[in-house]
């Protein structure tokens, strides 16, 4: 059994205390904002009850986070939130939503673009199928080689094929704003959409498509939907198998020879140590407790645009790996590891406002009908929940313009345009 003295009783108690703050906080913003899915909102209460849950995690084995770390995560939700807050309030009175416009959601015949959808999809998916059979004859070594291709930086198919991958996901959040909103039927973008998430598994890991399935859930919520027990149930239970199924391919939860009993606990244990292991190791980072190379930065992707004329050489996105807890190895360090090391306290100010502004103004444009911003609010909400262990504002950079590319070929192409009214009248 583990003794408070092993875990740091004063740590525990300060991450809960910080935790609430967060979390009554985020209730504040809740009542300014009056939306729930909000940046303001969001952004607070999702660090201040991953801090409530990191209070309880020691006593599962996982190291405490220590105060000066705490004072990082709860004064970096505060800046967030309130700069989101300040800037949506000078947006509503000052701007009217101009800017990157990829035409109105209401307008799209989304039974075209589904169509659409499913002949690049019967085009593309077989190609990319024969691609991933070139890596082993079954699927856990297919699922390990493609991963260890990945982290060394190698393209893994050809990448032709890799912008079918940005064209699926951007079209997807769209078909679910369409099912939420009962101009498709569930069945037929569920079906249409399985090849894609199923390779999307296999080539992409569980990180991108636990984010795509958060852009969803922020469809459904922006629409108006409720979150009840079903649809609570129905999301969690989604991503949950997301996290287990993926660790399950690359060989990290071994439970073939597991009872019922002992497979539930390995996947209930393997999904609280890939969603809190975050903070505590860039806790300990910045306590100079781990040793590990400075690889992230928020500003990454720039250097790889600059890369192609040979002006820079992009850093690996795969962290090295270090313990978060007894027996427990991890290599990701939560979206300020990306800002911190290289740009210090300064940066965290500037890049916390900066990104604060960007997902607000997206939000707020989103709100006016904008096909684009519905689908970066969507990755920008996914971003802020993600943030407990990765940067997602930055490094999607590139991935947004290509959205942006893809929103005004798709809204020219299937937009129902209003036919001309003639006055008869003379």
């Amino acid at each position: 059994m583990v003794s408070t003295a092993d875990i740091g009783l004063s740590n525990i108690v300060y991450t809960l205390l910080a935790g609430f703050l967060l979390f009554i906080f985020s209730i504040i913003c809740r009542r300014i904002t009056r939306s729930s899915i909000s940046p303001a909102f969001v952004f607070s209460v999702t660090w201040g009850v991953a801090l409530i849950f990191l209070s309880i995690t020691p006593y599962m084995g996982f190291y405490s986070i220590k105060s000066n770390a705490l004072l990082i995560f709860v004064f970096g939700a505060i800046l967030f939130s309130s700069s989101s807050i300040v800037f949506s309030a000078v947006f509503r009175k000052a701007f009217r939503p101009c800017g990157l416009s990829g035409g109105q959601i209401g307008l799209l015949d989304f039974k075209k673009l589904l169509l659409l959808f499913l002949v690049v999809s019967a085009f593309i998916v077989p190609l990319i199928v024969n691609s991933i059979l070139e890596f082993g004859s079954t699927l856990p070594e297919i699922a390990y080689k493609l991963r260890a291709t990945s982290i060394t930086g190698e393209r893994v198919i050809p990448g032709y094929l890799a912008i079918y991958f940005v064209f699926a996901i951007f079209v997807s959040v769209l078909l679910i704003y369409a099912v939420v909103n009962k101009k498709l039927k569930a069945i037929h973008v569920f079906l249409s959409l399985m090849p894609f998430l199923i390779i999307t598994l296999i080539l992409n890991g569980r990180s991108g498509l636990i984010s795509l399935i958060l852009s969803w859930i922020f469809v459904y919520l922006f629409c108006g939907g409720k979150l009840n027990i079903k649809v609570v149930a129905l999301f969690g239970v989604s991503a949950g198998s997301v996290i287990f199924f993926g660790a399950v391919l690359v060989n990290k939860v071994e439970v073939s020879d597991a009872g019922v009993w002992d497979s539930t606990y390995y996947i209930i244990a393997h999904i609280v140590d890939y969603l809190f292991q975050g903070p505590v190791l860039f806790s300990r980072y910045f306590e100079n407790e781990i040793n590990v190379r400075e690889n992230w930065d928020t500003l990454n992707i720039v250097c790889h645009i600059f890369s192609k004329l040979d002006l820079c050489i992009p850093m690996p996105q795969h962290q090295d790996i270090a313990t978060y807890g007894i027996n427990k190895l991890g290599n990701v360090y939560t979206f300020y590891f990306a800002v911190f090391p290289r740009y210090s306290y300064v940066g965290l100010l500037f890049f916390i406002i900066l990104y604060s502004c960007i997902t607000t103004y997206y939000f707020e444009k989103a709100r006016a009908g904008d096909v684009f911003s519905l689908v970066i609010s969507g990755f920008l909400f996914s971003s802020i929940i993600l943030s407990l262990f990765k940067d997602g504002f930055g490094y999607s950079i590139l991935l947004f313009v290509e959205f942006y590319v893809i929103s005004l070929l798709l809204c020219y192409l299937f937009t129902r345009r209003k036919r001309p009214s003639y006055n008869l009248e003379h």
